[in-house]
């Protein structure tokens, strides 16, 4: 039963004129508030999507009521006692209980504030009454007439379950005040003394409300019910509440139970390759590792898992990403209003974090697909800590056995990753978690080569509550990524090549509620650099290649940094940051001089440099800017601006595209600068029918400087002077991205179109520093125009159908466009760079998953999904090649799936619950 109680007696008689047009429930009842004494209390569940229309010219509030309500469902009395009360399907009696008339009255104060607060006390109080009528008291009843606000925090956890609901929205309709969830489930909000009505809502989630009392600071943790008919439900957005009220923009979160869904090659769930069907995130080609973001290359984006950088995020020549999707609570991709927190790269932020073990009890997961099989292991150790640990691995030497080559029927291929999280706590003021990951890669091409990499990251993080508005988190970090190559064709040119990057981090963050108004955060962090540049040795005895190293390289980059978020009205919040960087290289080591007056090159080289341990070979200090604002033009109406200018002092060398894992990373020096990328962005966002709908337009403009980009013919792997193969540009991008979202219903999706550019100009001194005569020219992953359609068709509980189509223009490409002979060798004469394109790409995938019964208690919870990828069966190019055969150059392209590719997988669940992924 809906209870609204207000109207004193002579409130009931007064007349009002009230207009509103298409309105939620609640906005009526504050106007109603607003104009004569009322106090409002209500089922939030029962009217989160119940919007209303009012043409009153002085009227009664009974009248205003009726005329509201009418063909609602709705019926209502106004009692004796001044109070509303409206019941869902049923006549209410006008007689109504003496006692329970008694118990509001004893429980409902005059006044209504709102707050986020709760409190386990009010199970004492029950009797029987339903926990939305309940007055929840926080804090010591004699600190009720102090003056200043007070600090709420609790967690908001998933029901039955220690999983944290991440961007629950905790509201307080009369103060116009609100706060989310973070990753773990935790809200802070400073209010002041006094009686509040909070509302907790989450899209998928059931609202609720509860009634509080707040005599002084306090903590409360709620749990959260989800809404069966919305498990499947597809949402992508930076709060899941409502894309008009969130700060964010350029900001998505990619949905684990959706990624479950998407069809995606050999059957696999990826995390990275479902972000390729976000707007304004492309790839440079299919299976290829990476991705490139509003214009960015691959290295510009910064991959985090648990605050480790990931440096290859791939297995298995780019099929697979390198995060377990299992494993993974939550994924929150920036392209742009980057926060201060963040830095050391220009392009995003992909933030991984790994779920929490479970709380209630030990439970088992597991999937096996045509060419991997994993497990994961969860569960409790006594009360105050939990552990979740998964493993995967592929067999699947047996696709290359299918091929016709015979060297490649011969070679061997997998991959096996290791990650795992545990969570201490220790007392109500502080927690500990220790997280891990560890990867390695293996091909060997039969009697040619064979490589390996290796991927490690560690996260200690130490949670500490220094009060209820003042809570910082501090972290020690590793992430070590290192790869051998080894060529075994020629016996006597038999050798071998190790490279490995090595990074330690420090961090402290700390989050202050000085206010309801404010939220800032600040902190410091740094970073240690190890690289070994690359060691050649020979493998065996009689072959003539030298023994070869490369000098190590060293450096720090140390950053402190503050962002507040500030509401100055109920329409306008800003939000602004500032991120001092302090990059610095060190010795030991040595740098070339070269002449002034000629290119950099082995003929110009005139000196060398010794530093000594510890000496500063190079130093930039740098300043990054963080500025954006949300201004609501409506109801369900809001416009987004922003700029952001970030400092990237890490490269990655590669002649392709796309990450390979034989890239190498340099970091910067007196020859190679800091990239830097400032970027423009603005935002319109509006919700239709009822908030089920989003629709957004974004559009930025971004500059770039001191981008990298080769001397034909570059050689990069062990080169001691490679700064003569590298030249400095610079670039500039732009675009706009629309996106339709339906967000419930039975069909769920996105359909998202993106028109961007990014084009590069090189120039400088000298003829061979000149690419293109000086003019922009595309980037390799230049490709104006992108299409992505995802829709989800649930059409049972335990039957859902996925699918989704992609079309996105061919990336750039240099062609031969004429040959001659010289000295009695062919030679070709080739285009302006990246002057043609490669033929359009366009896919289609489908998926359908069938779940077991979904009974609650039963020892074993599966699914079974069949997919298709490329439906089509279209040969998208990879890449196109040229062969001079007998006097002729032919073309030739290559593709990585030319017909489809049909998937069955199983996935189980034992001991666990199916609403987590079903």
């Amino acid at each position: 039963m809906l209870v609204v109680l207000c109207l004193p007696l002579a409130a009931q008689k007064e007349k009002l004129t009230l207009k509103l047009h298409d309105v939620l429930f609640s906005e009526l009842v504050d106007s109603l508030e607003e104009k004569i004494w009322c106090k409002v209390f209500y089922a939030d569940d029962w009217v989160d999507s119940f919007y209303v229309s009012v043409d009153a010219v002085h009227e009664e509030v009974g009248q205003i009521m009726a005329h509201a309500l009418a063909g609602s469902g709705f019926s209502f009395i106004i009692t004796g006692n001044n109070q509303v009360i409206l019941s869902e399907g049923h006549t209410i009696k006008t007689n109504f209980r003496e006692e329970y008339e008694k118990y509001l009255a004893d429980r409902m104060s005059k006044m209504d504030t709102a707050i986020y607060s709760l409190s386990r006390q009010a199970e004492e109080e029950g009797n029987g009454i339903s926990e939305e009528f309940r007055l929840y008291k926080i804090g010591n009843p004699a600190e009720m007439e102090k003056i200043g606000k007070v600090a709420l925090t609790g967690t908001i956890l998933y029901t039955g379950s220690d999983v944290p609901v991440m961007g629950a929205i905790v509201y307080i309709r009369k103060l116009q005040i609100g706060a989310s969830t973070d990753a773990k489930g935790n809200y802070t909000l400073l209010l002041p003394r006094g009686q509040h009505t909070v509302e907790f809502r989450r899209v998928g989630m059931k609202s609720t409300i509860r009634n509080l009392i707040v005599y002084s600071g306090g903590t409360y943790n709620l749990e959260m019910e989800e809404k069966i008919n919305q498990l499947e439900e597809v949402t992508v957005s930076a709060e899941q509440e409502n894309q008009v009220l969130n700060m964010r923009m350029g900001t998505e979160k990619i949905n684990i139970k959706m990624l479950k869904q998407i069809p995606m090659g050999l059957g696999e769930v990826d995390v990275i390759k479902s972000s390729l069907l976000l707007p304004g995130v492309q790839s440079v080609g299919e299976a290829a590792a990476g991705y490139n973001v509003r214009g960015g290359s691959t290295d510009q984006n910064l991959m985090l898992l648990n605050d480790a950088p990931i440096l290859n995020p791939s297995h298995f020549f780019g099929f697979f990403s390198t995060f377990n999707s299992d494993v993974i609570g939550d994924v929150t991709l920036y392209k742009s209003g980057i926060p201060a927190a963040y830095g050391g790269r220009i392009s995003s932020v992909m933030d991984v974090r790994l779920k929490e073990g479970d709380k209630e009890g030990f439970k088992v997961s597991g999937g096996i697909s045509p060419v991997t099989g994993k497990v994961m292991i969860e569960g409790p150790v006594k009360k105050r800590a939990t552990y979740i640990i998964s493993a995967r691995s592929t067999y699947s030497n047996w696709i290359l056995k299918q091929l016709a080559d015979k060297r490649l029927q011969n070679s061997k291929a997998g991959f096996y990753d290791i990650q795992g999280m545990t969570n201490i706590e220790i007392n109500q003021n502080n927690r500990i978690s220790l997280s891990g990951y560890y990867s390695k890669d293996k091909f060997d091409f039969y009697q040619v080569s064979a490589f390996s990499y290796v991927n490690g990251a560690a996260t200690l993080q130490w949670h500490h509550d220094f009060m209820p508005n003042l809570f910082a988190d501090f972290s020690a970090i590793m992430s070590d990524y290192s790869y051998q190559i080894n060529s075994v064709e020629n016996p006597l040119a038999m050798k071998g090549m190790r490279y490995s990057l090595d990074q330690r981090l420090a961090k402290a963050s700390f989050t202050y509620f000085p206010s309801e108004k404010h939220k800032i955060n600040f902190g410091l962090n740094s970073t240690f650099y190890e690289l070994a540049a690359g060691e050649q040795f020979p493998l065996n005895d009689s072959s003539n290649v030298l023994y070869q190293k490369l000098e190590e390289e060293r450096a720090l980059e140390s950053s402190v940094y503050i962002s507040d978020v500030f509401a100055v009205s109920p329409s306008l919040t800003l939000s602004g940051g500032l991120r001092f960087n302090v990059y610095a290289s060190f010795g030991p080591g040595s740098e070339y001089r070269y002449a002034g007056d000629a290119p950099l090159s082995l003929e110009s080289l005139q000196d060398t440099v010794r530093f000594t341990g510890g000496e500063v070979k190079s130093l930039y200090p740098d300043l990054e800017f963080r500025i954006s604002s949300r201004i609501l033009l409506g109801s369900g109406f809001s416009l987004k601006v922003g700029f952001q200018r970030m400092f990237q002092y890490i490269y990655m060398l590669s002649n392709t595209a796309a990450i390979s894992p034989t890239d190498i990373w340099k970091l910067c020096d007196n020859y190679i600068k800091p990239q830097r990328g400032d970027q423009y962005s603005m935002g319109i966002y509006r919700n239709f029918r009822r908030n089920t709908v989003e629709a957004s337009i974004e559009g930025y403009y971004k500059d770039l400087d001191n981008i990298i980009d080769y001397k034909s013919g570059a050689s990069l792997l062990m080169n001691e002077q490679i700064e003569t193969v590298l030249l400095n540009g610079k670039g500039k991008a732009y675009g706009i991205e629309f996106m339709v979202k339906k967000n419930s219903g039975s069909v769920t999706g996105w359909l998202g179109y993106t028109y961007a550019r990014i084009l590069h100009k090189v120039t400088g001194e000298y003829d061979e520093e000149i690419i293109n005569d000086g003019n922009y020219f595309p980037a390799q992953y230049d490709k104006p125009h992108d299409l992505k359609l995802v829709v989800n068709a649930k059409l049972s509980r335990r039957f859902n159908l996925t699918t989704n189509f992609v079309y996105n223009t061919g990336r750039p490409i240099t062609y031969p466009v004429g040959y001659f002979q010289y000295g009695g060798v062919t030679r070709f004469f080739f285009s302006d760079r990246n002057e043609f394109r490669v033929p359009d790409y366009i896919r289609l995938d489908l998926a359908a998953t069938y779940n077991g019964n979904l009974l609650a208690r039963k020892l074993n919870h599966s699914s079974l999904t069949f997919a298709i990828y490329n439906v089509l069966g279209r040969r998208n190019p990879y890449s196109i090649f040229f062969r001079l055969d007998e006097g002729v150059v032919n073309g030739y392209k290559m593709s990585i799936f030319g017909q489809p590719i049909f998937t069955l997988t199983y996935n189980f669940k034992i001991l666990g619950n199916a609403a987590d992924d079903f």
